[in-house]
C-alpha cells in the first residue's frame, strides 16, 4: 500500500471518529436539554398545584366564616390566573376538617398535592382562659393541687393544710376572705363579669352551623340504637334515648325536649335540649357539646384527643358530676359548679354561681390545658385555618 492509499484510509479514520464524536455531543446537548425541559415543567407543574390547593385553602377559609361549617361537597373551584389544575378529590371527615387533593400536569409530568386541614375556633373572651371563675364564692375541701387560676366575685376558701398551688397559679377575691392552704391571697379586688348562658341564644346559634336535618321526631319515648353522623331534630316535647352512642352526630331539640345518653360520645358531637340526662354513658371524648336549659349531672368521663380543650357543657342551670373521674373542657353555667368526686378537672369554669368541691380521698387536680377552642364561647375570634400536613 503506497502512502497515499495509508494517507487516505487515516483521513476515513479520523473523519468517522469526529463524526461520532460530534453525533455523540450533538446527543448529549439533547439530551441535557430535554432533562432541563422536564425539570422546568416539573417546577411549573408543582407551581400549578401550589397554586391550586392554595386558592382552594383560601375559599373553603370563605365558605367556613360564612357558614360556620365546612361544604359537604366542593362545588365551585377558584380560578388562579395563569394556573391551570383541578380538584381531584375532597373528603370532609368532620364540619370544620376535610381532605383536599389539586392536581395538574399530565402523563409522567402529572403532579398532585394534598392537603389535610381543620378549622379551629379563634381565642374566646379572656375569662375561659383564666381557670376557675365564679360570679359566687369557691370552696373547696379535701386534697387540692391547682394549677388552675381561682376568681371569685365572693370569697375564696381553700383552707385545708393539704391544698398546693403552683407557683405561678394566682387566687383572688371581691369578698372579705381568700384564703388557700395557710395563705392568704388578695380580698376586695374586682368581681368577674361573667356572660350568661342564654339557651336560646346558644341554640340558635348551634342550630344555624349544623347540617340539615337527617331525621325529625316528634313523639314521646323515641329510642334510638346508635347515631353516626347524622343530624337528628326534635320537634317541641320529643324525648329521645340513644341507647349505644353517638359519633360526630348532632342531636337539636328546643326548651321542651328531653335527651338520655346512654352511651358514649366520640369526635364532633352536640347535643342541644332543654333537659339532658347522661345515663349509663361511661366515657366522651373529642369534641363534645352540650347546651341545655335545666340542670347538668355529668356521670361520664370526659377526655381530650390533644393538648386543647374542645368539649363546652353549658346550661342555664348547674353542673354536677357524679361517678365521673376526669373532666377535659369547659363549664358555663348560671347556677354553679359543683366538682365534687372528680380526681382530675383540665379546662375552664366559668359560673354566675358558685364552685364547691369535695376531693376524693386520693385528691384532686385542677389544671389548665394549653389552650381552649369552642366556636360557642363568647368573644371567640375568626376561626384559624391549621394545615395538619400538606405534600
Amino acid at each position: 500500500m503506497n502512502r497515499a492509499g495509508v494517507a487516505l484510509v487515516t483521513s476515513l479514520i479520523v473523519l468517522v471518529s469526529v463524526t461520532a464524536l460530534a453525533g455523540s455531543t450533538l446527543f448529549l446537548i439533547r439530551f441535557q436539554f430535554r432533562i432541563a425541559e422536564n425539570a422546568r415543567s416539573a417546577v411549573m407543574v408543582r407551581a400549578q398545584v401550589d397554586a391550586g390547593l392554595t386558592s382552594v385553602l383560601v375559599l373553603l377559609h370563605e365558605l367556613f366564616v360564612s357558614e360556620n361549617s365546612l361544604p359537604e361537597v366542593l362545588t365551585e373551584t377558584p380560578t388562579t390566573q395563569g394556573y391551570e389544575y383541578r380538584v381531584v378529590d375532597y373528603q370532609r371527615y368532620t364540619f370544620r376538617s376535610a381532605r383536599l387533593a389539586v392536581e395538574a400536569g399530565s402523563g409522567a409530568g402529572r403532579f398532585k398535592g394534598e392537603a389535610l386541614i381543620r378549622f379551629d375556633p379563634g381565642a374566646p373572651d379572656a375569662l375561659f382562659r383564666t381557670g376557675i371563675v365564679a360570679g359566687g364564692s369557691i370552696a373547696m375541701t379535701g386534697a387540692i393541687r391547682s394549677a388552675a387560676n381561682l376568681w371569685a366575685g365572693g370569697t375564696i376558701d381553700l383552707s385545708n393544710l393539704d391544698t398546693h398551688f403552683e407557683d405561678h397559679v394566682t387566687a383572688k377575691a371581691a369578698g372579705a376572705d381568700c384564703q388557700v392552704g395557710s395563705i392568704s391571697c388578695p380580698t376586695g379586688v374586682e368581681s368577674p363579669v361573667v356572660p350568661e348562658v342564654d339557651f336560646e341564644h346558644l341554640r340558635r346559634d348551634v342550630a344555624s352551623s349544623a347540617r340539615a336535618c337527617n331525621r325529625t321526631f316528634s313523639g314521646q319515648d323515641v329510642v334510638l340504637t346508635r347515631l353516626d353522623r347524622e343530624t337528628i331534630c326534635l320537634e317541641g316535647g320529643a324525648t329521645l334515648t340513644v341507647t349505644e352512642g353517638v359519633v360526630d352526630a348532632s342531636i337539636l331539640g328546643d326548651a321542651s325536649t328531653s335527651v338520655r345518653l346512654d352511651g358514649g360520645a366520640a369526635g364532633a358531637t352536640t347535643i342541644v335540649s332543654g333537659q339532658v340526662v347522661f345515663g349509663t354513658a361511661e366515657h366522651m371524648s373529642g369534641e363534645v357539646v352540650v347546651v341545655a336549659k335545666q340542670d347538668l349531672m355529668i356521670t361520664g368521663d370526659i377526655v381530650s384527643f390533644d393538648d386543647m380543650v374542645r368539649s363546652l357543657f353549658a346550661t342555664e342551670g348547674t353542673v354536677q358530676f357524679s361517678g365521673a373521674s376526669q373532666f377535659s373542657g369547659v363549664t358555663w353555667s348560671n347556677g354553679g359548679v359543683d366538682l365534687t368526686g372528680l380526681t382530675s378537672y383540665r379546662g375552664a369554669v366559668v359560673t354566675r354561681g358558685a364552685v364547691t368541691a369535695a376531693a376524693a380521698e386520693s385528691s384532686m387536680t385542677l389544671s389548665f390545658a394549653a389552650g381552649v377552642a369552642n366556636r360557642y364561647l363568647p368573644g371567640s375570634g375568626p376561626p384559624i385555618l391549621r394545615l395538619i400536613s400538606r405534600r
